[in-house]
């Protein structure tokens, strides 16, 4: 038989009577100061930031862990500058001269060691085919945080003295230091601009679910005590985990959607699911689950999302401990009027709540139907990252870019080097070592996507003996290492290959039979260079992400598991969160990589989905998701407490939670959305699918298939626990 519901209790309290306070005046303060104490470390982050993370184990990593100890050469990286609207031919004498002037400054910076361009090298493929545009290799010996800023302070500073000479001059810069940078700086200002959007949106939406003035504004100082510490702690620690653009944006993101739903549900918690589940409890729970289910990228190969993953754990752990210590009260002051609008909707979520219980079956094929169908989409995914395309295009390396492309030297920044390793009684610059080299070159020009090839052969006249006896002995050391059996060759993609032909020429590198070129037992290559790290990047996510989603379910189950001692909740919980993940990303690829309805958001189809998209997308949905998982469950088990049968248990889990739910998933949508509309790609697809994850989560899950699967397991649900009823 149904039992009795409880009756609505109704606050004695009218408009006259004064709002109590909902907050801890001690815990503010605390907080407030431990805010100031970390604010200065903030700017560490700058500091140390670094635009993306070292492939752990990559290829691309070996060789330049090789070429910084093996090689006595003072080039890091090769950046290219491209100079337009030179004043005279490139060909001509006073062209030359007019390019040895500009560069001159570039050239006496203590960080470049080399500089090539049509003023010292004889080579077209730096000339521009409206012979007033030229290009400079220049070679630098440091690739920190701050080489790139100070040479193009440089060229900044030339182009304000050239402006009365010759108005129409620029030079651009670009290159793996150049796009990296560039991204730092775009990530920064997009995250500003987000902000900027995201403060007045949450207020409007945060007064629609919250309800009171106060309790938004104490929501936005808590929101801002929770990212102000975290990115304090994050400066403070970063000597030890160095954070990147993506550091940021989590602590950002996450912090300002966790702590907005952690203070909205204290603040508007029901008041009749108290046993057993009181609001702090579930905060803190929620928190910590959150925080094991981001610790799951600590197994990614980059340095990027382990960093990412601590800054998400920590941000979580903070939005929880804040909000609980900082919210007095775990319901806010209620007018009469208020607690019956309160109550009108609970009459509605228990009529949906009776409706799943009736028709459990129903209710789980029509909510699981959309979700598969959208999963099966996310098995499409095209998992890669393209050189070029993705930043803003008023970005300097994005304008050198076009440049390059219309001087149809695209190639130029995809340079890729090459190091070529000979067995160990095999010396370069031997005649067998000479021949090896020369072989390979010519291998290597026979490539597709192969353009130009330098190496120390093609130095000079190519003759062992001008190589042994002429050239400098700093520059053969630059190319022949301390061992004498390896050296380096750079190769240029073709003109016509564009960016992802310098990613597909890595391949062709990668897959050279060198043994069969050179006849030589033991003779191998590796490739380094921005496609390079690009393509190692796809495939260290690619090969690790089954190993990232195996260790957050398995993280998130055994969390869920010692919390609530029900091991069918928790394994449900886990399944049903691998199952929004994978829709939130099959949307992601519907809308960024096939185009659908792309244009709503300021963008065009990509191709391809960023490969730390189904990385964030899986944190996320075993972390955030997990809320609305616990604040359902509190009020199944709350109404199990005071002895309601399985069934009824969920009717007024729903009923009572509901409202919440939706509220704070409506808060926690419009963040993330603001994000969805950056000019910055990455940017965009990841606040869209976190958006995808709270909205299908809060709705198609949590409200419909998960009550739907609590009704269908019954009793089994508590299990070992007493399964009577």
């Amino acid at each position: 038989m149904r039992r009795k519901q409880d009756a609505p209790t109704f606050s004695r309290a009218d408009s006259s009577t004064p709002l109590p306070r909902i907050y801890s005046r001690r815990a503010l303060v605390g907080w407030i100061v431990l805010a100031a104490l970390l604010l200065p470390f903030i700017k560490q982050i700058d500091q140390h930031l670094r635009a993306a993370g070292v492939v752990v184990g990559s290829e691309s990593a070996s060789v330049s862990a090789a070429l910084k100890s093996e090689f006595d050469t003072e080039v890091v990286e090769t950046e290219v500058l491209v100079i337009g609207g030179l004043s005279a031919p490139v060909t001509d004498d006073s062209g030359r001269a007019e390019i040895r002037r500009l560069l001159q400054p570039i050239v006496a910076h203590a960080t470049v060691s080399t500089v090539l361009s049509p003023a010292s090298v004889l080579d077209t493929m730096l000339v521009g085919p409206d012979n007033h545009s030229a290009i400079a290799l220049v070679g630098i010996k440091s690739a920190d945080a701050s080489t790139m800023p100070a040479l193009r302070a440089i060229t900044s500073a030339t182009l304000s003295a050239e402006h009365l000479r010759n108005a129409s001059l620029t030079m651009h810069w670009t290159g793996q230091s150049a796009l990296l940078a560039d991204l730092k700086t775009a990530s920064a200002a997009a995250l500003r601009n987000a902000e900027l959007v995201a403060v007045p949106l949450t207020i409007v939406l945060a007064m629609i679910a919250f309800g009171s003035v106060q309790a938004v504004l104490l929501a936005m100082i808590a929101t801002t005590l929770v990212i102000v510490i975290a990115l304090g702690a994050s400066g403070l620690l970063s000597d030890v985990i160095v954070p990147t653009a993506l550091t940021r944006l989590v602590i950002s993101l996450i912090g300002f959607a966790l702590t907005m739903d952690y203070v909205l549900l204290l603040t508007r918690w029901p008041k009749g699911v108290r046993h057993g589940a009181t609001p702090a409890r579930t905060v803190r729970l929620a928190g910590l689950v959150v925080a094991i289910g981001f610790t799951g990228l600590a197994v990614a190969p980059t340095g990027e999302l382990r960093s990412a993953a601590f800054s998400a754990a920590l941000v979580a752990l903070l939005a929880s401990v804040v909000a609980t210590t900082l919210v007095q009260r775990s319901a806010h002051h209620e007018s009469t009027t208020a607690i019956a609008l309160s109550n009108v909707s609970e009459s509605r979520w228990r009529h949906w709540g009776l409706f799943v219980t009736r028709n459990p079956w129903t209710t789980l094929v029509a909510s699981l139907a959309p979700l598969l169908v959208l999963a099966f989409q996310a098995t499409t995914a095209n998992l890669a990252t393209p050189v070029s395309g993705w930043l803003p295009k008023e970005t300097e390396a994005m304008r050198a870019l076009d440049d390059l492309e219309h001087m149809q030297r695209g190639g130029l920044a995809g340079t890729s080097r090459v190091l070529l390793t000979l067995p160990t009684d095999v010396a370069v610059l031997s005649p067998f070592g000479w021949l090896a080299l020369q072989q390979v070159g010519d291998a290597i020009r026979a490539l597709p996507n192969a353009g130009d090839v330098r190496s120390l052969h093609t130095i000079g006249t190519g003759d062992l003996l001008v190589a042994q006896r002429v050239l400098p002995t700093r520059l053969v050391n630059s190319y022949v290492a301390r061992s004498q059996h390896q050296t380096v060759i750079d190769v240029i993609p073709a003109s016509n290959a564009g960016a992802n032909g310098a990613v597909q020429l890595v391949n062709e590198l990668r897959a050279l039979n060198v043994l069969k070129v050179t006849k030589l037992n033991g003779a191998t290559v590796q490739v380094n260079g921005l496609p390079a790290y690009v393509r190692d990047y796809e495939s260290g996510l690619r090969r690790t992400l089954p190993w990232i989603i195996l260790a957050t379910s398995l993280a998130s189950f055994l969390a869920v598991l010692i919390m609530l001692r029900a091991p069918v909740v928790a394994f449900k919980a886990v399944t049903l969160n691998l199952l929004v993940a994978a829709a939130a990303l099959g949307v992601t690829v519907l809308v960024f990589q096939k185009g659908f309805g792309i244009s709503l958001l300021g963008h065009t189809a990509l191709g391809s989905v960023f490969p730390t998209v189904p990385v964030i997308a899986f944190g996320a949905a075993f972390g955030i998701s997990m809320d609305y998982e616990l604040f359902l469950l509190s009020g199944v088990r709350a109404s199990r407490a005071r002895g309601a049968t399985s069934n009824e248990s969920v009717v007024d889990g729903v009923a009572q939670m509901g409202s919440v739910i939706t509220r704070a998933a409506m808060v926690m949508v419009g963040i993330f959305l603001t994000s969805a509309f950056s000019p910055l790609l990455p940017l965009a697809m990841v606040g869209f699918t976190l958006a995808v994850v709270v909205l299908l989560d809060a709705t198609l899950v949590r409200l419909a298939l998960a009550p739907a699967t609590l009704a269908l397991a019954g009793k089994w649900n508590w299990w070992p626990g007493p399964l009577s009823r």
